[in-house]
């Protein structure tokens, strides 16, 4: 008993040494744990509070923040490379004396900064690539710049990774401690007085202006962790060599041959890890925005809980399994290839795994359990504001929380290879991966597993096709068709193998031979003012706008001229100079319509309703109306911040006024119909097959009429006083629907041909369009018959919204003759419209048949 006595009385007096001032210092491990703790998870907070000042931007803008996070994780093999060598190389402190480790130390730093800058480099010239994988197509065009920021934060990061790993390994864990400090300071600082809500100044904060903030104050603290590891270092190395012979402290090719070895292995085992994980965030990000921010507050949760815990657990173990295997080498003599050890000294060497492995499993588990029965949902819904957002993040998360458990665990008991063996840390790392990865990952953790119940289901065999078109499905149902042969191999009878003539443009080179912006002079400026008092005297309704009743002598030859260019010429112009500050929005619209009247008399029908009244709508707007309420009950991406892909109106021509552009994004782009066509005829003939034969299309707009049968595209045979002509009459959502609004299950399910000629059109026309630069005060009109076009996603600003008027047009002398399929439909819009019943609102308002929640 008194045996059993003593030494629970030795082993309690050993528990305070745990926790004294030595222990705390930074070459004992809980000193060394903790300095590790600390600088790893400010960055983690950092990126938490980063997504909070970019919801208070916009909360659809928070998955671009994510943009950090993707370059460094493509990054992370050549972080991961040489700076892991440090463990076994630098670390080793029984064998190489401080000169020749610091002589290390320098060569890798230097080494990793030259390929940290080639590597930023490439991200800025591909941006477009990485804003493709890894950015969601509703935001993906407003991302452009963010990317271009982000990718120099590629270069701080292997700045900065290379001198934290390397002092980590010189026993200072207080360098990397000092560089995530300085920066999470500097950063919080500057976001609370430029980004967040109590910002200072006038102005609007911006996403890339936070981006920017981000890359500047990891800029600063790379550096100045770099001078404060060369200050210390060259003062400690001078104390402890006074008497020594001088050593050489530069960089060398010798000391980066001894770094290689070690280095390309771990650089090899996290390429291959690192790709296949950017392979799975370039699957979530297909599946669009909600998915892809779910993932990003995902990866939130688990860098701020899982990884920074495990991180700093890995870091430290490392160091002291580094240091004691350098000791027992030198024990048993570094000259034995295969020293034997036995159990007591396997036992020295992995000790600290084995604490590292107890605390993670004792810190693991109680937050894996909470955050699957109550943390994760409340946590992605308040950054989100989503709660669709929320239900996916809560999903995955109950998808994979076993997973970092066992992430865990053997995160730390690699560390023992790592340190001692890392070509058995290579082997067992693949042998995981590849079964893993590449069998059950697809299965256990299917990505569609986490669709909730906010997003509707596309009907009964539709394909998988989605409003935001994925180039990666495309391409592959492109190879499956093709691959299944059978396909038509010129176009069909009658149709043009190739069109001619100046509605054959491709955006790279049209700007070249056609100046499509019309710029009013200061005479004409007044000749419209004179008009607007005109036409303001008669006192009469809006709807009896028209040439005769705005009159404008002088500019109407003019405005003539441009309508041929609509229907005879390149089908698209831009009327810029009208300053709409010094109007009213009634003079504006006056004005516009007025404008309009002298191109094209006849005023399209838009809406049947409004105010829950039957009306003729001829004028309406296109603004962001989704602010208190659901998005997924808007049938239309107009009335959003998301990107509309490539479609056409109804009419013959469609125009927009610019009374607001948006804070950023928001560019009108359009593509030449017959130029695509051409493209089609010459390469996928058969698709040709597929928009002139019957689709069926939606109608929204006619409840009592689900949907109507026809073409999308249509052949004009020339006559003798007509030329030969195409026309092409879609929008995507007809067909797949929007938001929450998939296509209704009561009508039938597109074909894999039709998904494919969908997405061929909207990747052609994207390829060959051009953004007309569409500025405040511009008129915009474009055929609606051989012109196609989209719009960039976009930011607004409680002082800056994006808001466009439109009218649907018709010119009766210039006007193309009407395919016999949408006569109907044209007659709708444009027969009975009379000056009195025309309905102008002034303020913004979703079109009804826009607005169909089901």
């Amino acid at each position: 008993m008194m045996k059993i006595l003593n030494s629970i009385t030795r082993r309690i007096r050993r528990l305070p040494s745990a926790f004294s001032p030595s222990a705390l210092h930074r070459t004992h491990y809980t000193g060394s744990l903790l300095f590790n703790l600390a600088s790893f998870i400010l960055p983690a907070l950092y990126g938490t509070l980063s997504k909070l000042w970019v919801a208070n931007i916009n909360s659809s803008m928070v998955v671009l923040t994510d943009a950090y996070t993707y370059m460094n994780t493509a990054s992370e093999a050549v972080n991961e490379g040489l700076p892991r060598a440090a463990w076994v190389v630098i670390g080793d402190k029984a064998s190489r004396s401080l000169g020749k480790r610091l002589q290390l130390t320098h060569t890798l730093i230097a080494f990793q900064s030259v390929i940290g800058l080639i590597l930023s480099l490439v991200f800025l010239a591909a941006a477009s690539s990485s804003a493709n994988s890894f950015v969601p197509g509703e935001v993906r065009d407003v991302s452009l710049t963010y990317v271009r920021i982000a990718s120099f934060t590629v270069f701080s990061g292997t700045l900065e990774t290379a001198v934290a790993t390397a002092t980590r390994a010189l026993d200072k864990p207080d360098i990397p401690l000092a560089i995530s400090t300085v920066k999470f300071a500097v950063n919080i600082i500057l976001d609370f007085l430029l980004i967040s809500k109590f910002h200072v100044g006038s102005f609007t904060p911006t996403v890339n202006m936070q981006g920017t903030i981000q890359l500047v104050c990891n800029l600063v603290a790379a550096f100045a962790g770099l001078v404060y590891f060369l200050w210390s270092n060259t003062r400690s190395f001078k104390r402890h060599t006074a008497h020594d012979p001088p050593e050489k402290l530069r960089p060398s090719f010798d000391a980066l041959k001894v770094l290689l070895p070690p280095g390309l292995i771990v650089f090899t085992e996290s390429a291959v890890r690192n790709a296949l994980y950017l392979w799975l965030v370039s699957t979530i990000v297909a599946l669009g925005a909600v998915y892809a921010t779910a993932w990003g507050i995902f990866n939130t949760i688990r860098w701020g809980l899982i990884m920074v815990p495990v991180q700093a657990l890995e870091a430290t173990a490392l160091q002291f399994i580094g240091h004691n295997w350098g000791d027992w080498r030198r024990r048993v003599d570094i000259s034995t290839r295969k020293p034997q050890a036995s159990l007591k000294d396997l036992h020295g060497i992995i000790r600290p795994a084995f604490r590292s492995l107890f605390i993670a499993l004792n810190f693991e588990v109680p937050i894996a359990i909470f955050l699957t029965l109550f943390g994760a949902k409340p946590f992605a819904s308040y950054i989100s504001g989503s709660d669709e957002v929320a239900e996916v993040t809560a999903s995955m998360w109950r998808s994979l929380d076993w997973c970092y458990i066992f992430y865990a665990m053997s995160t730390q008991l690699a560390t023992i290879l790592l340190a001692t063996r890392p070509r058995w840390y290579l082997y067992q790392s693949l042998a995981i991966l590849h079964p893993f990865f590449l069998r059950n990952f697809p299965s256990t953790i299917n990505i569609m597993s986490f669709t909730t119940t906010v997003t509707a289901a596309p009907p009964p065999g539709q394909p998988d096709i989605a409003y935001a078109p994925n180039y990666e499905n495309y391409q592959a149902r492109t190879t499956k068709r093709l691959k299944e042969g059978k396909l038509p191999t010129s176009v069909p009878d009658g149709f043009p193998e190739q069109l001619t003539g100046d509605l054959v443009w491709e955006g790279d080179s049209v700007g070249q031979t056609y100046d499509w912006t019309y710029k009013l002079s200061e005479d004409q400026l007044s000749e419209i003012d004179q008009a607007l008092q005109h036409f303001k005297g008669l006192g009469l309704p809006l709807g009896h706008i028209s040439a005769e009743t705005f009159p404008l002598p002088k500019l109407r030859s003019e405005l003539r001229k441009l309508s041929d260019e609509l229907h005879k010429g390149h089908g698209f112009f831009v009327i810029r100079g009208v300053n709409v500050d010094n109007y009213t929005r009634e003079e504006n619209a006056i004005i516009y319509v007025g404008i309009s009247s002298h191109i094209a008399s006849q005023r399209g029908r838009q809406d049947s309703k409004f105010n829950g009244k039957p009306a003729d709508v001829v004028l309406t707007h296109v603004k962001d109306l989704s602010a208190g309420q659901d998005k997924s009950a808007i049938g239309s991406p107009a009335y959003t911040t998301d990107r509309q892909v490539f479609h056409t109106d109804s009419g013959d021509i469609v125009s927009l006024f610019c009374l607001e552009t948006a804070l950023e994004g928001g560019a009108s782009r359009i593509a030449s119909t017959w130029r695509v066509y051409n493209e089609l005829a010459r390469t996928r003939p058969d698709l040709v097959h597929t928009l002139s034969q019957n689709w069926d299309v939606e109608n929204f707009a006619n409840p009592n009429k689900k949907f109507t049968t026809r073409p999308l595209l249509y052949h004009q045979k020339a006559t003798e006083t007509l030329p030969e002509r195409v026309a092409l009459q879609y929008a995507r959502r007809y067909f797949v629907g929007f938001g929450a609004l998939p296509r209704s299950h009561d009508i039938p399910p597109i074909t894999e041909a039709q998904a494919e000629a969908l997405d061929a059109l909207h990747f052609l026309g994207d390829k060959l369009s051009v953004s007309t630069n569409f500025a405040k005060g511009d008129m915009q009109f474009i055929n609606n018959l051989a012109v196609f076009h989209a719009r960039d996603a976009f930011t607004d600003s409680p002082t800056q919204q994006r808001h466009l008027l439109r009218l649907w047009l018709r010119d009766p002398e210039n006007a193309w003759e009407t395919p016999e399929p949408l006569r109907e439909r044209w007659a709708e819009l444009y027969e009975g419209v009379t000056p009195d019943a025309q309905v102008f609102p002034l303020e913004p308002y979703i079109r009804s048949a826009s607005n169909r929640a089901r």
